[in-house]
């Protein structure tokens, strides 16, 4: 089975999230027009175009830890699966909450305080995503077939000091939108990502442990999301 490390892609929540973002600048028109709206439309488009463009490359590497072929038992490939199967299920619920998008609920208790500390978030989140992108890209071959004995252990750039800043970084924009955008439904999807980006760093870095001797030390300088 081939696991893919620090990725998750923002492909399978472009969808529904444009269209709660259609419905949110309906409610409130005068939001597409704020810099706070500009910078969270500009951003989610440049995390989806960083990861298409470095796609290719890192499915070509052969010199990065970004895909490896490993064994996992039949236990935590149902691990796997459920996580999957729960995000599904996030994703529709959310996609499903759209049309509620009337209610009045979804935008009480939100102010100016919340617009500009999700801003500040939200920049914050798409500088670290897209420089993790660019650093998992430039340790990357764009030809040559993947081979086991060239792994390397990336450790620059935000992987310096974080384990995974994409899933950081994913997690980040989510919460940074739903200040922005004034809806709770964003901020209860990126709660529900939580365990799910959890499990998947701790089966990702149990392999990492049987692939790279260092990764122990590794482990050690760094933190799993945050600073250490």
């Amino acid at each position: 089975m081939r696991i893919v490390v620090d990725k998750i892609s923002p492909h399978t929540c472009v969808g529904f999230f444009c269209v709660s973002c259609y419905n949110i600048a309906k409610k409130n028109k005068k939001t597409m027009y704020d810099i706070p709206w500009i910078i969270v439309v500009a951003g989610w488009t440049s995390m989806f175009i960083t990861y298409s463009i470095t796609k290719l490359k890192t499915h070509q590497c052969g010199g990065g830890i970004y895909t490896m072929e490993v064994k996992i038992s039949s236990k935590q490939k149902w691990v796997i699966r459920a996580m999957m199967l729960l995000y599904i299920v996030c994703i529709a619920l959310f996609s499903f909450s759209v049309g509620f998008a009337e209610l009045d609920i979804f935008y009480r208790g939100f102010s100016d305080f919340f617009v500009l500390h999700g801003t500040i978030i939200f920049i914050i989140a798409i500088v670290l995503y897209v420089d993790s992108r660019i650093v998992i890209s430039s340790n990357c071959a764009w030809s040559g077939n993947f081979k086991n004995d060239r792994h390397i252990l990336i450790q620059s750039g935000p992987y310096k000091r974080i384990r995974h800043p994409q899933p950081l970084a994913f997690f980040l924009a989510f919460i940074a939108t739903s200040f922005i955008a004034h809806d709770a439904r964003i901020f209860v999807f990126a709660l529900l990502l939580i365990p799910m980006i959890v499990a998947k760093s701790m089966i990702d870095e149990q392999y990492l442990h049987m692939i790279f001797p260092e990764y122990e030390d590794y482990v050690k300088k760094t933190g799993r999301f945050f600073l250490k």
